[in-house]
């Protein structure tokens, strides 16, 4: 709510006359209109000694809370601390958290759950939400769980702030004051004080909003960062890759020339292989005739051969066949002995691997009948185990239901234990009530005699005080009328040296302005000139070797220089100019051909890359296009300037080239005469009618146009620093009159100071008199009623105490009887829990025998799975052993046959082998002339063999060269379909002539050297280059969007800054001066001040007091009694309270350390801000208490457990 200073307002003159001496004229105390939003109620469950639900029902103005100490007072105010979402369980003077749950006590048990609600009057909308009573709760678990809930719906700790931030409620507010808090806002550190101005000035919800801007710019900075990273690393792997792709890309094309080529080379090859197969197909029909007629001469003379074998061999003389045919019978012989062994082995064998399997078999079968047997036992255990299970659940049923009843019947009697109990706590309740009221009633009864007594002497004490005040008075008035004449005569000299200081520093200001307008504009040039000297560099970027050249030029004699430094443009037609020239732009000019052969050997050296040059003395107007008629536009060679070394090498440049304004009239002139015409748009047209569009880079301003913004920038900033140093001169010069000025200012402050001092003393001492007469007036009538209001006290409450003490007789009857019934309850009790704890363990072992029965019969059942898979296995594995075993007995009969016939064969050769021995023996006789014959016969059938086999062998090469024709066909053909992929009949329709195919054979022979060269290729590459070249646009789109963002967030951060700054300032301000006005109200005659510990930086400064009580002069704060640091920080939080009000305030036992005077001061305060402000006071004086609107007493039972009595006050006595 905004503050609103009621000048007519009655409170005013009730602060009035709180001042005492000391404080002048000036002094002023804010006086804050009520707001609407205040505190209506607070609801405690289970918070501390508060174990019952209790409620406080507040209302506007001041209310006490009193109690003796021990009660649970203060518990109320840790309470609000608590559910306005206080975190440090030492704040609320708990070691942990779970202390602020009721921890229990001799006569009552512990909760589980504390509770606090705050119930907020929001009928005019303070609070953000749409509703007229707002309920914040806090509620904590025992077992460590908290939630928090607004109008009953669950919320965050967060949510709670922020609704309360901007009231002046939270937890680190001034609206909870304890008298702890007091000694730590005094004696704390500067930091901590600068806390609670920055919650008066409402900057803590700024500051969290620039923590999280803070938060996220870290965040962005570092994926700024990450993403420049990822696009310099994309970058990085984007120029080779743009490489692999042009390669893979020319690859590709050289290698569909060459297929081109190699499917006609193949094709020409096909044709020519028809031809050689159809000349071989000939050959071959020849040479198999000629084979046919020669096999027929062999076979006759073959047979002449044979009829002379048989001749000889039927008279036993060709000895030379009986020792082959000794040889073959012996080799047969060797053979069969062998067969005749391995059968014998193979026998021994089989009759082992059968023995074997029949060991296995019998090993099996064995296995299988212990199986089956386990099998049918566990078949037995699992109907034995259900009809178990079956028996025991129906008991467990039984069971239950019984224990069921005994439960009723121990619940039954546990009820009328705890009523029998509740009933004898609530009697013992009452009688320790009564017999305290009964003690309080006699201690009350001895203190009003007491006080009686005290009062009498006190009203005649006054009287005389009031005599020696009345003369006091009059000397003081007549004090103060000298000290305000000397005041105004030193007061009217210290303002003529102000103004003088007013005007010095209004024309510092302006020279200062101005001085920063100039370096504002200064910085703001070489920003440009830098971002334009930037701009320049991208053409180094795009050819290296020309920069490079131009780094050098001290290196190559005859370098004129680049076409665009030796040139200068007409404002205006930059753009169309460098369109115009295009590439041109960037030749390099030379001052002679000399000089272009001398440049190109430096560059070819060191092989720093292409560069364009032209020769100043060699150019030739020859080679421009000349231009029949006479072209529309203006010629581009007038707008330019440049020296006359390079004037003609310009006209040759731009010859034929001319400026029109729009491209309408570039087309109209081009259809009447044909010339290069550029449009001021940048639009080109050329004689042949192509129109090229060009476009400067990225920031409109291209190379021509930066070169002249650069020009007139640095003229304008050497302009701007010769004016900027003439104003700091001007600067030094008022800053050393002011210093002059201010120094005469503070002579005469101080003795204006001196002199107002000495007034101020005066005029209060003399106010503070009368004052004080009024005061101990006013004492005297207060007296006199409080004598009255003694004896009417003394006669009521000594008739209470008896019929009190009456009562107490009656309850402790009722005691008695109320005991015995609960002797007989327990007894009951404790029999029936006896035996529910049987009925307990019996189901306890029933459960326990069902889940060893259940468990037993999941393991029959999962070991009759297993013993099934077993027999299973070993059933398959006993077939396949009998199978086995039949094969080997069959084996073994089929062997012995073949052994049988082993045995005759070798008796048979054994007996050939003799014979032939016997033969060869034997025929000895030779036949000359037979033999004769038979080499006759046998050397023509050689001959005829000879030519027979020269005829196969020719017939053989034919055909294997046929294969071979056949083979280079499929190889062909497969080349063309498979390699190619193309299919046969495309690729025949292609002809070549004979004479072309050596250049083709050529042709692709270079061109797979070409394809050679380019070595390795990555097939993907194209593909990884447009897929890596998107992901690199989209980095740089989303790196644009991040700095964007930044930017942003940076300007959002610097606008909470300036914010925080100011309203921190603003505020700070307002509070040092209420804090001045309310410590002189109480402190008479006392001065205090609130500094910051660093001006310079008020960002992180600290806020420390000087505190100089009437008459001390103290270096520490620490110096100060007990009694006046409290003052001082009450002087402190109150004038918060003007800046910043918050809708209550809860003091805790603030005026506790307090003497009669202070505290008359302190509630003279409370008394002024009551109307406004709502005020929650624990404390033990009775005179705090007389100012409450409504009291509370919080008393602590015999249980350990607080509870509330309200009382609320009339009208009158209030006041």
């Amino acid at each position: 709510m905004p503050l609103r200073a009621s000048k007519a307002s009655p409170l005013l003159a009730r602060l009035e006359t709180l001042r005492p001496p000391g404080c002048c004229d000036r002094i002023r105390v804010s006086i804050i209109e009520r707001t609407a939003l205040y505190l209506k109620s607070l609801i405690l469950r289970g918070f501390k000694s508060f174990a019952d639900k209790m409620a406080l029902t507040l209302e506007p103005g001041v209310t006490v809370v009193v109690g003796p100490n021990g009660s649970g007072k203060s518990n109320i105010a840790d309470a609000v601390m608590w559910v306005l979402g206080e975190q440090s369980a030492r704040s609320l003077r708990g070691g942990s958290m779970e202390d602020v749950i009721f921890a229990g006590s001799a006569g009552r048990d512990p909760v589980g759950v504390a509770e606090v609600a705050l119930v907020l009057d929001n009928s005019d909308h303070t609070l953000p939400i749409e509703f007229s009573e707002v309920t914040v709760s806090r509620r904590m678990f025992r077992s460590g769980e908290s939630e928090y809930m607004i109008n009953n719906s669950p919320c965050r700790l967060l949510d709670v702030q922020e609704l309360l931030s901007d009231s002046g409620l939270g937890r680190d507010t001034t609206s909870i004051i304890s008298q702890g808090g007091l000694d730590d806002t005094v004696n704390g550190k500067p930091e901590d004080r600068r806390l609670l101005l920055e919650e008066a000035a409402a900057i803590i919800k700024h500051k969290k909003r620039k923590e999280r801007a803070l938060k996220k710019l870290d965040l962005m900075e570092s994926n700024t960062l990450r993403a420049r990273d990822v696009l310099n690393e994309v970058n990085r792997q984007l120029k080779p890759l743009e490489q692999q792709a042009h390669i893979a890309q020319e690859h590709d094309e050289i290698a569909r020339e060459l297929r081109e080529a190699q499917i006609c080379l193949a094709t020409w090859e096909l044709r020519n292989i028809q031809g050689e197969w159809e000349r071989l197909v000939e050959e071959e029909d020849r040479d198999q005739k000629q084979l046919d007629k020669l096999r027929a001469e062999y076979a006759e003379r073959d047979g002449q051969v044979q009829q002379f074998q048989g001749a000889l061999e039927a008279k036993g003389v060709y000895a030379g066949d009986l020792g082959e045919q000794r040889r073959r019978v012996q080799a047969v012989l060797e053979r069969i002995n062998s067969g005749l062994l391995l059968l014998e082995e193979k026998g021994k064998n089989i009759i082992e691997r059968s023995s074997d399997l029949r060991a296995k078999i019998h090993h099996s079968e064995s296995k299988l009948v212990q199986l089956r047997r386990e099998m049918a036992r566990l078949e037995e255990e699992k109907k034995t185990g259900e009809a178990q299970l079956t028996s025991l659940y129906a008991s467990l049923a039984d069971e239950r239901r019984a224990a069921e009843v005994v439960k009723k019947g121990r619940l039954a009697a546990s009820e009328r234990v705890e009523e029998t109990s509740a009933a004898i706590s609530h009697k013992k309740t009452l009688l320790a009530e009564n017999q305290k009221e009964i003690q309080a009633l006699r201690s009350h009864v001895k203190s009003l005699n007491l006080q009686r007594e005290f009062l009498k002497a006190r009203e005649a004490a006054v009287g005389k005080r009031i005599e020696d005040a009345t003369e006091q008075l009059r000397e003081a008035r007549e004090a103060a009328e000298s000290a305000h004449v000397e005041l105004a005569r030193r007061r009217s000299k210290l303002e003529g040296v102000q103004e003088q200081i007013d005007r010095l520093e209004g024309s510092l200001g302006e020279k200062r302005d101005e001085a920063l307008a100039r370096s504002g504009e200064l910085a703001e040039s070489q920003a440009k000139i830098s971002a334009l000297e930037e701009l320049s560099k991208p053409f180094a970027a795009a050819s290296p070797a020309l920069a490079w050249l131009l780094s050098q030029e001290h290196k190559v004699s005859g370098l004129t220089g680049m076409v665009g430094d030796l040139i200068e443009v007409e404002q205006g037609y930059e753009k169309a100019i460098e369109l115009a020239l295009g590439s041109d732009l960037f030749c390099v000019v030379c001052k002679s051909a000399s000089s272009v052969r001398n440049a190109i050997d430096f560059l070819r050296e060191k092989k720093a890359g292409e560069i364009a040059f032209v020769s100043a003395a060699d150019v030739r107007s020859a080679g421009a296009k000349s231009v029949k008629g006479k072209p529309a536009g203006r010629p581009a060679i007038q707008v330019l300037k440049c020296k006359p070394s390079v004037k003609k090498t310009m006209e040759v440049l731009l010859s034929g080239t001319y400026i029109v304004e729009t491209l309408e009239e570039a087309l109209e002139a081009s259809s009447k005469v044909a010339a290069r015409y550029v449009t001021m748009e940048g639009e080109v047209l050329w004689p042949s009618g192509k129109i090229s569009l060009g476009a400067l880079p990225e920031g409109g301003a291209g190379m021509l146009l930066r070169k002249r913004e650069l020009a007139g920038l640095r003229t304008r900033a050497k302009k701007l620093e010769q004016a900027r140093q003439s104003v700091s001169k001007a600067v030094a010069g008022l800053e050393g009159r002011l210093e002059k000025a201010r120094a005469s200012a503070s002579a005469a402050a101080a003795k204006l100071q001196e002199a107002e001092d000495n007034a101020n003393e005066a005029a209060s001492k003399a106010r503070y008199l009368a004052n004080d007469q009024e005061r101990m007036a006013k004492e005297r009538a207060d007296l006199g009623k409080e004598l009255s209001r003694v004896e009417t006290d003394l006669h009521r409450e000594q008739p209470e105490s008896s019929a009190r003490e009456k009562e107490n007789r009656r309850i402790e009857k009722e005691l008695v009887g109320l005991e015995k019934r609960l002797l007989a309850a327990k007894a009951e009790h404790d029999e029936r829990y006896r035996g529910e704890l049987e009925k307990g363990q019996i189901l306890s072992q029933c459960q326990v025998d069902i889940a060893s029965l259940t468990e037993r019969s999941v393991y029959v059942k999962r070991r009759e799975r297993t013993l099934g898979a077993e027999i299973a296995e070993l059933e398959a594995a006993r077939t396949s052993e009998y199978e086995m075993a039949s094969s080997l007995d069959r084996l073994r009969e089929r062997i012995q046959p073949v052994h049988d016939v082993y045995a005759g064969l070798l008796e048979q050769a054994e007996h050939w082998e003799r014979t032939l021995s016997e033969q060869a023996l034997a025929d000895q006789a030779d036949s000359a002339s037979l033999r004769e014959r038979l080499h006759e016969a046998q050397e023509i059938a050689r001959d005829a063999a000879a030519k027979m086999e020269e005829t196969t062998s020719r017939l053989a090469e034919l055909r294997v060269k046929k294969g071979q024709l056949e083979m280079r066909v499929n190889s062909a053909v497969g080349q063309i379909v498979d390699e190619y992929d193309t299919p046969i009949e495309a690729a025949l329709k292609k002809t070549v002539a004979d004479e072309d195919v050596p250049a083709l054979r050529q042709r692709a022979r270079s061109l797979a050297t070409k394809m050679s060269r380019l070595g390795a290729i990555n097939p993907m590459a194209m593909e990884e280059y447009r897929r890596l070249n998107d992901r690199r646009e989209f980095l740089a789109e989303q790196l644009q969007d991040l700095v964007s963002s930044k930017k942003a967030l940076q300007k959002v951060v610097a606008a909470i800054d300036a914010k925080m700054r100011e309203q921190f300032m603003a505020t700070f301000e307002e509070v040092n001066k209420h804090f001045q006005d309310v410590f002189s109200i109480l402190f008479p005659g006392g001065r205090a001040e609130l500094f910051l510990t660093d001006p310079d930086d008020p960002f992180s400064s600290g806020v420390d007091i000087e505190a100089q009580p009437s008459g001390k002069k103290l270096q520490k704060m620490s110096l100060l009694s007990s009694g006046e640091r409290a003052l001082v920080a009450i002087a402190l939080l109150f004038a918060i309270h003007h800046s910043r009000p918050s809708p209550f305030y809860v003091l805790d036992e603030v005026e506790a350390a307090l003497d009669d005077l202070n505290l008359q001061r302190f509630i003279g305060l409370l008394e002024a801000l009551k109307p406004t402000t709502q005020f929650i006071v624990i404390s033990h004086q009775r005179r705090t208490m007389e100012t409450a609107n409504c009291l509370y007493g919080v008393s602590m039972q015999a249980d350990g457990v607080s509870r509330l009595v309200s009382q609320k006050l009339p009208a009158k006595e209030a006041s």
